[in-house]
């Protein structure tokens, strides 16, 4: 099972934040050195259209590659269009990415991802603003691009665990033994409760017959086989065979209603009759 959340990562916002990064950079080394107003002036990212369509690059390559790093945790194969595990809607000014996650996923960490997916963006735009002209910073925020990866990371890894569903039996269909009532003798038979003793299947002493049935429910699953057989007089034995198909043995001479029923509902059960002989 799966569900589709949806973050939006703003373009103003990793600008506006590239920008703040390198001026604080360029004040800095500035106030070091007088001597590098000239280059502490061209190492911030500014309002030229030069500085602009960088760090637009910038944010547009950077979504793409957190959509990558998304893809690492999300459900489905992802091999056809109709199971697409992650996708975009791009505009100028934005881009919102719908992630089909599993429904496990805690709804408390969207918000999360979405504010450290935007941190990564940004620190990975700062990250390229210094690749080519300062190799120590350009490493500092890409460390920092990998903090944001790992906290990442930690809003899947905490995804609570999920109780596993059941399908449970809602009938019992005897097929083997084949009661017969009347004439009557069908897989699925069911005898009344006033004639089931009149019906017998019959076994000797010593001998073993296996008990086959189908179980079903509404749902169309395959229900768990949760069935215990049981006996009501001490003639037989009902009991599991190594492959854990149930089996009953004639002990002595007698007759017992045999008694086919769910763990989990007392009121999904089938019946016959058995009569051993010498």
């Amino acid at each position: 099972m799966s569900q589709v959340i949806k973050i939006t990562l703003l373009k103003a916002l990793a600008v506006n934040s590239a920008k703040n990064e390198t001026f604080k950079t360029g004040v800095i080394d500035k106030a070091a050195d007088q001597k590098n107003i000239t280059v502490a002036y061209h190492e911030s990212a500014g309002d030229d259209q030069y500085d602009e369509r960088m760090l637009a690059r910038g944010f547009f390559t950077q979504c793409e590659m957190l959509k990558t790093w998304f893809s690492e945790y999300l459900t489905g194969s992802g091999n056809t269009a109709d199971d697409a595990l992650v996708s975009s809607e791009e505009s100028d000014d934005s881009v919102e990415i719908s992630l089909k996650v599993s429904d496990r996923f805690n709804l408390g960490y969207v918000k999360t991802l979405a504010r450290l997916g935007q941190k990564y963006v940004e620190d990975r735009m700062v990250h390229l603003w210094w690749a080519t002209s300062d190799e120590k910073k350009a490493a500092f925020y890409a460390k920092l691009a990998e903090e944001d990866l790992a906290g990442i990371t930690q809003c899947f890894n905490k995804t609570a665990p999920k109780a596993p569903e059941y399908s449970f039996a809602e009938k019992i269909e005897l097929r083997f033994p084949m009661i017969e009532d009347g004439g009557i003798s069908k897989p699925g038979h069911e005898v009344p409760a006033d004639t089931l003793m009149s019906y017998p299947y019959i076994i000797a002493a010593g001998e073993e017959t296996e008990i086959t049935y189908v179980l079903s429910n509404a749902s169309g699953k395959k229900p768990v086989d949760d069935i215990i057989v049981r006996a009501d007089d001490g003639c037989c034995m009902p009991c599991l065979d190594e492959y854990g198909r149930w089996q009953v043995r004639g002990i002595k001479p007698g007759m017992s209603v045999i008694t086919l029923q769910s763990r989990h509902d007392d009121r999904v059960f089938a019946r016959f009759a058995l009569r051993v002989t010498e």
